[in-house]
């Protein structure tokens, strides 16, 4: 089998020092992004702030788990690694960091199922939405908790790790030195399973956001044959379902293109260690790209930057309670 060849981007001498700038540089921005959602969404936007904050918060604490805290270094397909990151300077065992960033990132994927439920159910008055506090309440805790819980077959079965080793580097001579030479773990034996669990979360989630679009995208078309919203009031939910989509989506590209290689890279036994490294790194930009997209999209967010930027007065908006629909809307652009 022919070898890629290794250059200075296959290295952790690389991984290491980028993925701490990386980190310095969006981490502030993030909070920023965290305290604009606390301290300045109006109140006519006061249905999505909650979830708005858990999208962001799981972001950043991803991006930092990623950046900072952990920093994989992984062998692809091999379900191998060794962490580079703080929490390894200070002595953590390496599986459990393993364990908690895989959760970190599976928040994330929780954070986009809950904003389009909390979307459709503001959006759609038809009965075919989750009703109750207590249904909601449900919802939330068991997408919160998945990210923790699909692992455990994994982690509850950590193979010998000088066997397993010895039989990486028979399956796949071209491994990076980094392998012989760093305390490396490996995961599970089983890579196929790690696939199988990554396809499951993914579904798991992305066929609830894709349910919650389809219905309030169904329910908003409808919506133009009723007669008893105006047509203002129409005009503005669909502004505001665009507007929550594309906020999602943009950064949802970002941290999806990267797992959709390790499943692939997985599922066909296919190793390159510059992609590996490329692929956490882009991972990471996930906050960084939410809170931007944030920020470009919602017209109060936006202007608040741009004043403050400027060193601008910032204006005094007095909210409207016409209706539930322009009291919901009207801030986004």
């Amino acid at each position: 089998m022919a070898c890629i060849p290794q250059s200075f981007l296959d290295s952790a001498e690389l991984m290491r020092p980028l993925s701490h700038i990386i980190s310095a540089i969006e981490t502030p921005f993030n909070i920023y992004g965290i305290l604009l959602i606390y301290y300045k969404t109006p109140f006519r936007m006061r249905s999505m702030k909650w979830t708005m904050l858990i999208a962001h918060i799981s972001s950043t604490i991803s991006d930092i788990m990623l950046g900072t805290m952990t920093i994989p270094f992984v062998f692809f397909p091999a379900i191998s690694g060794v962490p580079l990151g703080t929490l390894s300077d200070i002595g953590l065992n390496a599986f459990v960091q393993t364990f908690v960033t895989v959760g970190c990132i599976g928040e994330v994927g929780a954070s986009i199922a809950l904003m389009f439920e909390n979307r459709q159910n503001q959006a759609v008055t038809s009965s075919f939405k989750i009703r109750t506090k207590l249904g909601r309440y449900f919802f939330t805790i068991i997408n919160l908790t998945m990210p923790f819980f699909f692992m455990l077959p994994v982690f509850l079965q950590i193979p010998d790790q000088e066997i397993s080793k010895n039989n990486i580097i028979k399956d796949n001579p071209c491994l990076s030195h980094e392998f012989s030479e760093y305390p490396v773990i490996v995961v599970t034996d089983q890579p196929r399973l790690v696939g199988i669990l990554f396809v499951f979360i993914t579904v798991f989630y992305l066929s609830q956001a894709f349910v919650f679009i389809l219905h309030s995208s169904w329910y908003l078309c409808r919506s133009a044959h009723i007669t008893n919203l105006s047509q203002r009031t129409k005009k503005l939910q669909r502004k505001y379902f665009t507007a929550v989509c594309i906020q999602i989506a943009i950064p949802l590209l970002i941290i999806a293109t990267p797992v959709y290689y390790f499943i692939f890279s997985i599922i066909t036994d296919y190793y390159n260690q510059k992609l590996n490294n490329l692929c956490f790194l882009i991972m990471s930009l996930h906050g960084f790209f939410a809170t931007l997209v944030t920020l470009l999209i919602y017209e109060q967010y936006r202007l608040f930057t741009i004043n403050l930027i400027l060193c601008r007065k910032q204006p005094v908006l007095t909210p409207s309670f016409s209706n539930k629909s322009t009291i919901e809307t009207t801030f986004v652009n």
